[in-house]
């Protein structure tokens, strides 16, 4: 039989099959051609090599589609590895949006009255919006001798999680800002051999799974409705605008955002010529306005948190809260 006939049987045989496996078949039943030559003969009546060859071998029965992505996917092994980052879509209605606690450096205070004002509000959901946690002692920062050790953190964590269940009984969501990065970081860095274990991943290390937490990722932005909410670092830096962060925000996404990390309550709204409206919030943070590494932080800084409701079409209303002098004010 000649070669021909050789490679439509094994193609018609075989029409799932990539063609250098069915080359591979060829060989190893005619071995005096080589692997490559078969498969050259198999790519051709597959209609591969160009419209010169289509012309010539006409049994368009043999012929697969070289733009379907699939099969260019397993005929070419260029199967792209997959690093999108899916969003994570918020099924609550009203939550209460808490950023930049670090604790242990958070100012008690603050953080009592954001709570209370959720339970004064009837939010049915708490998203901690990044920074949570300080992680201080995996941070690249010179350590102070009398900072509270990791242990220490996540016990505080454990315990306001406590408090919070005990005064507003909601679910939690949990998402990861740049300061827990700092523990994926510190692995990473120090002892890259654990750095792929769940047992010492940040989910696993804060016990979420056994809270009942649920987990953003440090790069996930979360969906609330036509809303997008960020922590505010997943851009690779800091929304800064020499206006405020929300007008960062908007320069930065074009797309209605909220979004924590800069410390600082602000809003920015614009219309666009189909009058169509865009609006921006940065919220402030519940931790110490004057801490050692900042000291006069307060300048910019401000005690702050949200309240997002979301209604069933996807539109979405934004109570931005400042805190100041014990007081809570929108």
């Amino acid at each position: 039989m000649e070669r021909r006939e050789l490679v439509k049987e094994a193609i018609k045989a075989n029409m799932d099959a990539p063609s250098r496996t069915i080359a591979r078949m060829l060989h190893e039943k005619y071995p005096e051609t080589s692997v490559e030559v078969w498969r050259s003969s198999v790519r051709k009546f597959r209609g591969n090599f160009g419209d010169r060859y289509r012309e010539q071998f006409v049994d368009k029965s043999l012929y697969r589609p070289n733009h379907d992505p699939a099969v260019v996917g397993k005929e070419y092994n260029l199967n792209p590895v997959d690093l999108s980052v899916k969003p994570y879509v918020f099924k609550y209605k009203k939550p209460l949006i808490l950023s930049d606690i670090h604790l242990p450096y958070h100012d008690l205070d603050a953080l009592v009255q954001a709570i209370e004002k959720g339970v004064e509000e009837g939010v049915d959901s708490i998203l901690l919006n990044g920074d949570t946690l300080d992680f201080y002692q995996v941070s690249r920062f010179s350590k102070a001798g009398n900072a509270p050790s990791i242990k220490e953190e996540r016990e505080m964590f454990w315990d306001l999680i406590d408090y919070i269940r005990d005064v507003l009984p909601v679910p939690i969501v949990f998402k990861v800002g740049n300061h827990e990065d700092r523990l994926a970081l510190y692995i990473r860095q120090n002892a890259p051999q654990f750095a792929d274990l769940h047992e010492y991943s940040l989910k696993a290390f804060l016990a979420l799974d056994d809270l009942g937490i649920d987990y953003v990722e440090s790069r996930q932005k979360i969906i609330m409705g036509e809303l997008t909410v960020l922590h505010g670092h997943e851009a690779g830096d800091s929304i800064f605008s020499p206006v405020n962060p929300a007008r960062g925000a908007f320069l930065k996404y074009k797309a209605s955002t909220l979004a924590g990390h800069n410390h600082q309550s602000s809003s920015h709204f614009e219309s666009n010529i189909r009058g169509e409206l865009t609006g921006c919030w940065s919220t402030g943070c519940l931790c110490q306005m004057t801490p050692e590494y900042r000291p006069f932080a307060y300048t910019k800084w401000n005690h702050g948190f949200a309240i997002v409701t979301i209604e069933e079409d996807g539109t979405f209303g934004v109570s931005n809260y400042r805190i100041i002098n014990g007081h809570v004010y929108t």
